[in-house]
């Protein structure tokens, strides 16, 4: 018999603006002081950390690809993406290899590199915005409905039934 001890591995995964503009910051907070890995998801998002920190967002075009956009680097946050288009493109790239980290296609783009976060995680936190980006509205489907957070269910079920601990906060 053998025993395998390391540290907890969390991952918070931060996406969508907040609902209340005037909580920005009290939210950005919340993900720089967390413990563990941070992601930010979303162009809005990643704005509104970046104006806190009082950095711009540098883009890292060697992960650009055909159907990705390139991630981000901001200080203290781990894993910088654009938003819906990513965190879709990773639930399709988790859901063909099984949350099989050996299974993951090859290459360095934000999808990939959100997947592989989540994968390595012992516990995710999605810290969902729920203010509306209207570009990303479909016309059929009543105002209040929202592709991140229905997106960002669908994922967290999924992820739930291969066993992940996964948590939803919406703001």
């Amino acid at each position: 018999m053998g025993i395998y001890v390391r540290k907890k591995n969390p991952v918070m995964i931060f996406t969508g603006p907040p609902l209340d503009e005037n909580k920005d910051f009290e939210y950005v907070e919340k993900l720089l002081s967390f413990r563990g890995r941070r992601v930010v998801c979303g162009g809005t998002t990643g704005n509104i950390v970046a104006n806190f920190l009082g950095e711009v967002i540098e883009m890292d075009i060697t992960t650009m690809t055909r159907e990705m956009p390139p991630i981000g680097k901001l200080s203290g946050i781990d894993l910088v993406t654009e938003g819906i288009l990513t965190i879709s493109k990773c639930a399709e790239i988790l859901k063909k290899s099984n949350c099989d980290i050996g299974r993951l296609p090859s290459g360095k783009n934000g999808a990939v590199m959100l997947a592989e976060e989540i994968l390595e995680a012992d516990s995710i936190l999605f810290l969902v915005g729920q203010k509306i980006n209207e570009f990303y509205q479909n016309p059929l489907l009543p105002k209040n409905i929202s592709i991140r957070r229905n997106l960002i269910e669908d994922l967290v079920q999924y992820l739930r039934e291969k066993q992940k601990e996964v948590t939803i906060e919406y703001c």
